[in-house]
């Protein structure tokens, strides 16, 4: 039988199979191939012919760099492909890079496709320190900066960086600064063209470790370099970060021309990143262009802040422009606003031969204008110029300085170089100043410091005038310093103003050991005079001791600026003390004389205290002793363990610090009272008291007696007079105990009050008890009564309360007869009383005033006997009374009539003022009608009405209650005095309207004109007129029969007066009169 012949689709079926079966073994016959080459290769450069084979082709190519290249044991394994476990480069100076395990990964899977995959492992690299830079020779103008390129033809035309990464890059503080730990991995790809190199190459930065550094996380460069005329196109610039962002592009032209342009935008959107705790953005693009050998820079940024835009300052702009990178040279200028106005700052500048030279410096801000010319040695900071500035008003900055500051100023510096010092020349000058409670009129300081290393001037002045602090104030101040050794200065000041008083001032002294941190002051001499008083300070003081001395003679302590009581106003005194020693055990001791201290009005005679204090071996002491008229006996003395030291700064003076002394006294009360007593009181006795002083500073502990014999008592004003004042009391450490305190009131009446008072309790505790039976305590013109009372104190700590009851025996007010529809309150004021703080103390009330009857209300035409009860509560600082006072019996007499009173109630309701307040009804008849006076309202401002039954309008009451008359049936006269009452009863007083009598009284130089009108219809007539200030005459004149008359009137002084009567029939009077007004 005939073979079947193949078909043609099965044979081109087996030949493509051959085929793929060829290529797939010679593929892998390449690998393998590949693997044994490796191998081998790796073998033999790990011979000694291999090695040093491979090291003289490393150190060839690295001839001209000045660099070598030491490797150690080549590994090769189809995993990790080949692995060199050490790797050195070294310069002249020796090694300053090493790497452990560099592995190189080959992929050749691709080689097939022309793709060479290439890995680069190193487990750890260390840079030691920058690598010294081989001097390259300058090439001839005109040769290319790089030669054309000629790319290798070779099998690869794409080379993927798959994965080159260091896993532990240490650099070192040599290098950066600072000791940095990173994990740099770079990856991408390279496309190999006949004519260029296409790269698109990432590189990622991280940082292990906290970031210290503001490295970026992340590098991209993208671009084309063109081979046979070397230049480099930058597709894409690109750097992130956490902190800020860059990105750009431009190119560089790199052949016999060079030159870039590269243009890029940056952002910094937290500024914190940089500078922590101060957030805000900058934003801004940057420009380098030009030929490489003069790459000109252009860059702009914008800085904006919150903390600035709070404080009224708007956004930076800023520009900086350089003509040369190499060898910058340029101008900053930079832009923003202060409360919406503008502000500048601009200069050139050129750093050249280590020196930055900032010419025209010119700045601008609201008010402000500053200008010069700087020249900045970097190579120790120290600079050459000269800067003015000119601030017209400081207000404005007011709101920056975060205080209220007025005023201009005006700064001049002037800056030198020599040597090794700068040196500097100030001139400033400042008017105008108004700073809180401060003023200064002008102010001009000079200072040259011919080292500002040192702070202290060879030549220095100051002069100031007008300087208002307060209640001080310095008219003009004058102090000069000036070098007279190489470590000696010397110190001159005066000065005169006023502090409480005008003063003066001269100081002087000689200062050394400024330079040397160990300063010193020789030949102290300082003198104050004032109010006729000098005080001087003399000696010499440095770091290891002092002696001064301090001495007064008649020194006013007016002078001393400080708050004085009035007593002490005319106080002198003399001082003799010192102070020496070494600073950390100094010797104290001075001798205090105070006179005179005027005790009340300026006839009381005068006290001397007399004090002496020491301090030695840490222990401090001092003795008083008083003496004068009115002093019997005054001493005491204390001592206490102290510690005391001026270098270092020490003062041992605790809470638990304990105290020992002891004190005696017998003065006599009427000059000694003085002291306590205001105007018009007085007090006659004899004081005694003794006893010792012991506890400590935070608790003093006080133990003795105090006794007052003979004593009285008496108040002017109120008219208040005790006698046979009796006081018995002891003190302990912990209370006061006031076994007696008896007086009389001259009369049958008496006061007797005893009790204690425990202060040494956490909650000091009172109990007092207070009686008094017929007591005449109330004795002047305008209140006059007798009292029994029983009343007590107790408590503890800030709260106490007052109980009892009060019960007046009688009581007689006298009302003043000058009056109108608003009686004022009476304000006394206390002389010289100076504020005092709100009484830590709160007393409540519980008292009961019981008066049924006898309290007598007398004024104003009033005369009636009250009687009632008022509940007394609230506290001493405010009271509330409650309760109603009636009227018993009385009547009321106005307009020459006698009314009597329906009702007269004085309701008290809550505080005084406006308690307490009037309801009182006077009638009486007046021809056919009944009138009606109403009294009502606030006793502070009473209102009166007219009212009648039947009910007629006020006038037509008033002219039948004043004239018996109906309106229509009154005189001219009598019309004018009717409306005048009716002024005064609505509180209109006299003025206002047509005054016939106030015409008349002009025309004739009257002081007081009048017309009265008898019931008969007869008319007086009275005039009165000042002969002198002092002098008061006063004539009556009528019809009828004894109606003339005279009255004299002479005050004697502004509370007495002498006044003298004669009638028409020769009959007259005089009699001798005494006021008080409140």
């Amino acid at each position: 039988m005939e073979e079947e012949k193949p078909k043609p689709a099965k044979k081109k079926f087996r030949r493509t199979k051959r085929v793929l079966v060829f290529l797939v073994g010679f593929i892998v016959l390449l690998a393998i191939l590949a693997q044994i080459g490796l191998w081998l290769a790796v073998g033999w450069l790990n011979s000694e012919g291999g090695q040093g084979w491979l090291q003289a082709q490393i150190n060839a190519a690295l001839k001209e760099s000045g660099y070598s290249v030491k490797l150690d044991r080549f590994r090769y394994s189809l995993i990790s492909n080949i692995t060199l476990d050490h790797l050195e480069i070294s310069d002249a100076q020796g090694p300053f890079a090493k790497a452990e395990n560099v592995t190189l990964h080959i992929g050749l899977t691709t080689i097939a496709a022309k793709r060479l995959s290439v890995g680069l492992d190193i487990a750890e690299m260390d840079i030691l320190r920058t690598p010294e830079q081989k001097q390259k020779p300058e090439k001839p103008q005109g040769v290319p900066m790089m030669e054309p390129l000629e790319l290798p033809d070779i099998y690869f035309t794409r080379i993927v960086l798959s994965d080159i990464s260091i896993e532990k890059l240490h650099l070192s503080e040599a290098v950066t600064g600072q000791d940095l730990i990173l994990s740099p991995a770079l990856s991408g790809d390279v496309l190999l063209k006949p004519d260029k190199l296409i790269s698109n190459l990432t590189l990622a930065i991280d940082q292990p470790d906290e970031a210290t550094l503001p490295l970026p996380d992340k590098i991209t460069l993208k671009g084309d370099l063109m081979a046979s005329a070397p230049a480099l196109s930058l597709e894409k610039i690109e750097v992130t970060a956490k902190g800020y962002h860059l990105k750009g592009q431009g190119m560089a032209d790199l052949g016999t021309d060079p030159k870039i342009d590269i243009t890029a935008d940056y952002a910094v959107p937290d500024l914190s990143t940089f500078a922590p705790g101060h957030p805000g953005t900058l934003a801004g693009t940057a420009n380098l262009s030009g030929p490489i050998e003069k790459i000109a820079a252009d860059i702009k940024a914008k800085l904006n802040m919150p903390e600035a835009a709070e404080k009224q300052i708007g956004p930076a702009e800023i520009v900086l422009m350089l003509g040369n990178v190499g060898a910058p040279e340029g101008a900053v200028d930079i832009k923003s606003t202060y409360q919406d106005l503008p502000v500048t700052l601009n200069t050139g500048f050129l750093l050249k031969d280590g020196t930055l030279a900032l010419s025209g410096i010119k700045a601008s801000a609201p008010e402000v204008t500053a200008h010069g010319d700087l020249k900045i040695i970097l190579d120790g900071a120290k600079a050459h110029g000269s800067l003015d500035a000119q601030i017209k008003s400081l207000e404005p900055y007011a709101p920056l300085l975060q205080t209220d500051i007025k005023g201009s100023a005006e700064l001049k510096l002037d800056l030198a170089a020599q040597e090794d010092k700068q040196s500097i020349t100030a001139n400033v000058s400042v008017k105008d100043i108004i700073y809180k409670t401060i003023s200064l009129s002008k102010l001009n300081a000079t200072a040259h410091l011919p080292d500002v290393t040192n702070p202290w001037p060879d030549n220095g002045e100051v002069n100031l005038s007008g300087l208002n602090a307060g209640e001080a104030m310095i008219e003009k101040l004058t102090a000069r310093i000036v070098q007279k050794t190489e470590s000696e200065y010397a110190l001159n000041a005066t000065a005169n103003g006023t502090a409480k008083q005008p003063f003066t001032l001269t100081a002087s002294s000689d200062l050394s050991g400024l330079k040397t941190g160990a300063p010193a002051a020789q030949n102290i001499n300082a003198l104050i005079e004032t109010g006729g008083g000098k005080m001087k300070l003399t000696g010499k003081a440095d770091q290891t001791a002092l002696d001064l001395a301090l001495t007064s003679k008649d020194f006013p302590l007016s002078g001393l600026p400080a708050e004085l009581p009035a007593q002490l106003s005319g106080l002198s005194m003399n001082i003799d003390a010192a102070l020496k020693g070494a600073l950390d055990n100094p010797e104290a001791k001075a001798d205090i004389a105070l006179s005179p201290l005027k005790l009340g009005d300026e006839n009381a005679p005068d006290v001397t205290l007399d004090i002496a204090a020491s301090y030695k071996d840490k222990n401090a002491a001092a003795t008083l002793s008083g003496k004068g008229e009115g002093i019997k006996t005054l001493t005491g003395n204390v001592s206490l363990p102290l510690t005391f030291a001026v270098q270092p700064y020490q003062l041992g003076l605790t809470e638990a610090t304990p105290l020992s002394g002891k004190f005696e006294a017998n003065l006599s009360g009427d000059k000694m009272a003085a002291l306590v007593l205001l105007p018009g009181q007085s007090f006659e006795g004899v004081i005694r008291a003794s006893g010792t002083l012991t506890g400590s500073m935070g608790q003093p502990a006080i133990t003795g007696t105090v006794s007052v014999d003979d004593g009285k008592f008496i108040d002017k004003q109120s008219g208040v007079a005790m006698n046979d004042i009796i006081v018995r009391a002891d003190l302990t450490r912990d209370s006061l105990t006031l076994s007696k305190l008896t007086a009389t009131d001259g009369e049958e009446g008496d006061l007797k009050v005893n009790g204690s008072y425990a202060f040494g309790q956490p909650d000091a505790a009172a109990d007092f008890k207070v009686r008094a039976k017929s007591l005449h305590l109330l004795k002047s013109h305008t209140a006059d009564g007798k009292f029994d009372a029983d009343l007590s104190m107790s408590g503890a700590g800030k709260k106490y309360k007052l109980s009892g009851v009060i019960k007046p025996e009688f009581i007689n007010v006298n009302i003043p007869q000058n009056f109108g529809t608003a009686i004022p309150q009476v304000n006394i004021v206390e002389a010289d009383k100076v504020d005092e703080h709100d009484s830590p103390l709160e007393i409540a009330l519980d008292i009961l005033f019981d008066m049924p009857k006898r309290l007598f209300v007398r004024g104003w035409g009033l005369d009636t006997e009250f009687g009632g009860s008022l509940d007394i509560r609230g506290t001493a600082e405010e009271p509330l009374i409650e309760g109603t006072m009636k009227s018993i019996r009385g009547t009321y007499k106005e307009f020459g009539k006698k009314f009597d009173l329906a009702k007269a109630n004085l309701r008290f309701s809550g505080t005084i003022p406006p308690s307490p307040f009037l309801d009182i009804l006077a009638e009486t008849d007046a021809e056919d009608i009944k009138a009606q006076v109403n009294l009502t309202g606030p006793v502070t401002k009473p209102g009166i009405k007219m009212s009648s039954e039947p009910a007629l309008p006020e006038d037509e009451v008033l002219a039948k209650v004043l004239f018996g008359k109906d309106m229509k049936d009154i005189s001219p006269y009598q019309a004018i005095q009717l409306a005048q009452t009716l002024r005064r009863f609505a509180g209109g007083g006299g003025g206002g309207g047509f005054d016939p009598m106030g015409s008349v009284m002009g025309a004739t130089g009257l002081d007081e004109l009048n017309v009265e009108m008898s019931e008969e219809g007869g008319a007086t007539v009275g005039a009165g007129k000042y002969l002198t200030d002092k002098v008061y005459l006063e004539v009556q004149g009528g019809g009828e029969e004894g109606s003339g008359g005279a009255r004299i009137e002479i005050e004697v002084t502004p509370n007495i007066s002498v006044e003298s009567e004669v009638g028409q029939d020769a009959q007259g009077g005089a009699g001798v009169f005494w006021k008080k007004d409140y």
